[in-house]
C-alpha cells in the first residue's frame, strides 16, 4: 500500500468532489470529510467475484477499478484506495481484521476473519479511530472512536474477549423497538496488508464464499444506506425508515446497480455474463 501519485491524488479527489486545500490537517473533521464522500460516490460491491471474475490486488489495479474506471469494489479494494489517500495526506493508520457478524443470529459460531479496516491515530487529542468504507451493509458514514458511542454506533471491549464489538442501532419498522445489531468484532491487534491475502483468495473463490453466491452492493447516500441483495433493493434511513421493493428482470438489477448505486458497468462480454448471473438467482 503505497502513496498515490500527484495523478492518481488529482483523480481521486475529482471523483469525490473535494479540494486538497480544504484537507490540510490531519483531523477528524477533516477524515469524515472524506469518509463522507466516499461512501456516497464509491460504492461497495462484490459483482466480480459473483460474475466468476478474480479481481486483481495490486494497487495499480485496485486503482484502476476504483476510481478510473469508477467500478467500486469490495473491502480489500476501497480500503486500499482510501488507505493509499490518507497516507498521501499525512495521516498515521493501521490495519485491523474484523469477523462479519451483520445478517447472522447472535448464536451464530465464530466466523473466519474476512474483513479488513483501517485504525486511524489522530495523536492525544483527538485519539484513535476505526475508518471503513468498505462494508456492504450499513457501512459506517463517519470516523468510529475505538471505544464508546458515534451514533447510531456503539463500540465496546466484551469481557474476556481480545476484540471491540462495532454494532448499530436498528429501529423496527413501527420506529420504535430500538435495539442494537453487532456489524463486526474488530480484532485488537494490528495487521499487515499481507495477511489479508488468505482471506482474499477465500472471499474470491472458495465456493461457499457469500460473495459467489448472492449479488451484493450498497452505499450511503441522503443519510440512508442502499443496498442491493439479489433482487432485493432496501433504502434504510439513519432514523429507521425502510423502503423496499423486490426486482425480478435482470436488465433493470443492471439500471439500479447503475442508477441507484452509481456503479459503472462494464459494456463489453462480461456484462451479458454477468446478466445471465444476474438472472439465474432472481
Amino acid at each position: 500500500m503505497a502513496p498515490l501519485t500527484a495523478r492518481e491524488l488529482d483523480l481521486y479527489l475529482d471523483l469525490l468532489e473535494l479540494d486538497r486545500a480544504g484537507l490540510t490537517m490531519q483531523n477528524l473533521a477533516t477524515l469524515n470529510t472524506i469518509i463522507a464522500a466516499h461512501v456516497d460516490r464509491l460504492p461497495f460491491q462484490a459483482i466480480d467475484t459473483f460474475a466468476g471474475d478474480l479481481p486483481l490486488m495490486d494497487d495499480d489495479s485496485v486503482f484502476r477499478k476504483v476510481i478510473v474506471q469508477r467500478r467500486g469494489g469490495f473491502c480489500f479494494e476501497l480500503n486500499n484506495v482510501l488507505g493509499r489517500l490518507l497516507l498521501t495526506l499525512g495521516f498515521k493508520f493501521h490495519l485491523r481484521g474484523a469477523r462479519i457478524r451483520w445478517g447472522r443470529p447472535l448464536d451464530t459460531p465464530v466466523t473466519p476473519l474476512g474483513h479488513v479496516l483501517l485504525c486511524v491515530d489522530l495523536g492525544d487529542k483527538e485519539g484513535e479511530f476505526f475508518t471503513d468504507v468498505g462494508f456492504g451493509g450499513p457501512n459506517p458514514f463517519k470516523a468510529l472512536p475505538i471505544e464508546g458511542d458515534a451514533d447510531p454506533y456503539r463500540m465496546r471491549k466484551l469481557d474476556g474477549e481480545d476484540y471491540v464489538e462495532v454494532a448499530v442501532k436498528s429501529t423496527g419498522r413501527d420506529g420504535a423497538s430500538a435495539h442494537w445489531r453487532p456489524v463486526y468484532h474488530v480484532f485488537s491487534v494490528p495487521q499487515k496488508w499481507i495477511d489479508f491475502v488468505p482471506q482474499y483468495w477465500y472471499v474470491s473463490l472458495h465456493p461457499q464464499s457469500l460473495f459467489r453466491n448472492i449479488l451484493l452492493a450498497g452505499r450511503f447516500t441522503n443519510n440512508s444506506w442502499v443496498t442491493l441483495v439479489n433482487g432485493r433493493l432496501c433504502r434504510r434511513s439513519v432514523s429507521g425508515r425502510v423502503e423496499e421493493r423486490r426486482i425480478t428482470n435482470a436488465d433493470e438489477v443492471l439500471r439500479v446497480l447503475e442508477s441507484e448505486l452509481m456503479l459503472k458497468l462494464n459494456s463489453d462480454k462480461n456484462l451479458k455474463r454477468l446478466r445471465l448471473r444476474i438472472q439465474s438467482i432472481l
